[in-house]
């Protein structure tokens, strides 16, 4: 069998850059350019891309066809050191390596990590003017990733070069439920091939930009591969930076999105909106005064609850649709107080709901579409 079997595509990014997937090769290429004059997006990206090792490895480790336990993928996020990961491939936590793309090794330390994501941020224990010389990966909104546009899974899971798979965003940014239950907010779905050789790397556009961190925590099995999106990162990344730890808003409702079809066929009021469904008990918005549904309403194959309020803005922003008022959330943390815009019986409320934490909370606070 080829090495390059399961493989969707690879790309010559240029000849700077040499793939590697299972066999391993001295990377020659990588010191004949100074990365200052490298103009390929792709090319310059792979020198943010790194593999990590936490666990003692054989040189016979290395030509098996799948990174082994401790070692994996991870990239630069800026000129401090830090790096993103996924705390799936960690083994050891107190010997940490990283290895560039151009052969630097250096040791690491475990910061902290996000049990619903599983997301690890980790901090290169190298001088500052070492540091200074890193290139890390920028983000892009993942609002500004449309369906069928190119990315790119990259992964270092060896560290003797970089991965690279090709393929389209499948689908809008959505929240999905996990093989244990929990749901996580604004995941990339892709047909790039993602799996253990470039899980906890990189998901980029054509740019080079971050579209979000490849993951495995949907499940092997899955047709797509899913990659959890750059705004989810840069958040859990900088409150895990600053306080080692993670918190994350709650409102305490279960929603659905209107669209034109569906506000047909429930004859709602508005074609866009949030529709609540279900209040959690002692919720900030049941203590707020949101209301739920109160009736059950069958069409074709589904079940919609209906009566409750919709949700049309938050703090003066117009909400469309349930990945709108999640974005939001993204930005406010705990303790703060929102001014959520309700349509009920035809007029608009005005509620203000204070946040709790989600992460001391037994529930979930969107419903999977």
């Amino acid at each position: 069998m080829s090495y390059r079997s399961g493989i969707k595509q690879y790309i010559n990014i240029s000849s700077i850059i040499l793939i590697f997937a299972v066999i391993g090769v001295s990377n020659i290429y990588a010191k004949e350019l100074p990365k200052n004059q490298i103009t390929n997006p792709l090319a310059k990206a792979s020198y943010g891309v790194v593999n990590v090792v936490s666990a003692t490895l054989n040189t016979t480790d290395l030509l098996q066809p799948a990174p082994q336990k401790g070692s994996g993928s991870g990239f630069v996020i800026d000129n401090l050191g830090h790096i993103l990961t996924t705390m799936t491939i960690l083994s050891d936590l107190r010997s940490i390596e990283v290895t560039f793309f151009d052969g630097q090794q250096w040791p690491a330390r475990f910061i902290g990590y996000d049990p619903e994501t599983t997301m690890a941020v980790l901090e290169i224990l190298a001088p500052d003017q070492v540091k200074q010389a890193f290139l890390p990966l920028p983000f892009v909104k993942s609002r500004d990733v449309l369906p069928g546009q190119n990315v790119y899974a990259l992964g270092n899971p060896f560290g003797q070069g970089v991965f690279i798979s090709k393929g389209i965003v499948a689908g809008d940014v959505r929240s999905l439920l996990t093989e244990h239950g929990s749901i996580i907010d604004l995941v990339v779905q892709t047909d790039a091939a993602i799996g253990s050789q470039n899980e906890g790397g990189p998901l980029l556009d054509s740019y080079g930009r971050v579209v979000g961190m490849n993951t495995l925590i949907f499940g092997k099995n899955s047709r797509l591969g899913h990659a959890v999106s750059s705004e989810i990162l840069q958040n859990i990344a900088s409150q895990i930076i600053s306080t080692g730890k993670v918190s994350r808003p709650w409102l305490g409702i279960k929603v659905v999105s209107i669209n034109i079809a569906l506000a047909n066929v429930l004859r709602l009021p508005v074609k866009k909106g949030v529709l609540v469904t279900e209040l959690i008990k002692e919720s900030p918005a049941q203590k707020a005064g949101i209301v739920g549904g109160s009736k059950e309403l069958r069409l074709g194959n589904r079940i919609y609850t209906t009566g409750g309020d919709i949700i049309v803005a938050v703090d003066g922003q117009q909400i469309s649709s349930d990945t709108a008022l999640l974005r939001i959330l993204q930005t406010k943390q705990p303790g703060d107080t929102i001014n959520i815009g309700v349509l009920r019986d035809g007029k608009i409320k005005d509620i203000k709901v204070k946040l709790a934490n989600k992460n001391v909370q037994p529930d979930v606070t969107v419903q999977v579409r």
